[in-house]
């Protein structure tokens, strides 16, 4: 996955228009930026669960971190749409199991409609964190 991400953002690096303003960030890529800031925040609420859950929730948690940062670090060659909201930290809410697993199910096809709505290496990752969205729910189960 941090494979995929660093590709993505060498794709990037290049600065063949250094002289105009860096583009609007597309919104697919804010949404997914921001699903993944509220999947951390429910994993890092979510305290209970016998030792095996624990161990999968934080492997998850770290996965999730991953993509956080991947997708942080393309939006910063962005300049911020003017209806985004600030990035602060949003209070998670303690899940079950069962939560979890929809939870990861939703957000796994949230990506690949963002992927869709994205083109290039940037729906490559989308879809890269789709798959792995997909494979949290079935740890989670």
């Amino acid at each position: 996955m941090l494979g995929a991400g660093g590709g993505v953002a060498a794709e990037f690096v290049r600065d063949d228009h250094a002289d105009e303003p860096p583009p609007v960030a597309p919104a697919a890529l804010v949404a997914a930026a921001a699903a993944e800031r509220m999947l951390i925040a429910d994993l890092d609420a979510t305290t209970g669960g016998s030792t095996d859950v624990r161990r999968v929730i934080t492997q998850v948690r770290a996965d999730h971190a991953a993509h956080l940062a991947a997708l942080t670090g393309l939006l910063a060659r962005y300049r911020k749409p003017p209806s985004t909201a600030s990035a602060s930290a949003v209070p998670g809410k303690p899940r079950t199991l069962a939560q979890l697993n929809a939870a990861e199910r939703a957000a796994s096809s949230a990506a690949a409609r963002h992927a869709a709505a994205l083109d290039a290496a940037l729906a490559a990752l989308l879809a890269s964190i789709a798959a792995c969205e997909a494979t949290h729910a079935e740890l989670l189960k």
